[in-house]
């Protein structure tokens, strides 16, 4: 079982983001949902041929300036913050852990990735064991 975690890539994320504040009007479009013969809600650029689908409304602007400082900041922040992390803490896993619990008690649907890159479906045994793991790893990486 393979997790995706954001330890390694908080800068890389936080890059990401600005680049997607940046790149943010091109990404207006039309997209279409549909909901599959399990309950499940897909969205697509195409509708799809063997169901209705719902045209979606997206809107989508420039970045204001203080979207691009705020994101600039960030990214310094983390570079500049890092050093000064005490053995044992580590701020970016800190919070992408937090943000993992937070994701896992939603209540909402977990989708993992398979070392073969397909995905699966956690079921409450399964969602326990990795809020357990979450846990662990706040307790060892928060101050």
């Amino acid at each position: 079982m393979k997790i995706i975690h954001m330890k390694n890539h908080c800068c890389s994320a936080i890059a990401a983001l600005g680049l997607a504040l940046i790149a943010m009007p091109s990404t207006a479009g039309e997209y279409y949902k549909w909901v599959d013969e399990n309950g499940v809600s897909h969205f697509s650029e195409r509708p799809p041929k063997e169901a209705t689908a719902e045209k979606v409304k997206t809107s989508a602007r420039p970045p204001t300036t203080e979207e691009v400082d705020a994101a600039e900041s960030a990214e310094q922040e983390a570079l500049v913050d890092e050093p000064k992390a005490k053995i044992g803490q580590d701020p970016a896993r800190c919070t992408a852990e937090q943000n993992r619990l937070k994701q896992l008690s939603s209540g909402a649907r977990i989708r993992m990735q398979n070392p073969d890159g397909g995905f699966y479906y956690l079921d409450e045994r399964q969602i326990q064991q990795e809020m357990q793991k979450s846990r662990q790893a706040i307790s060892e990486s928060c101050e």
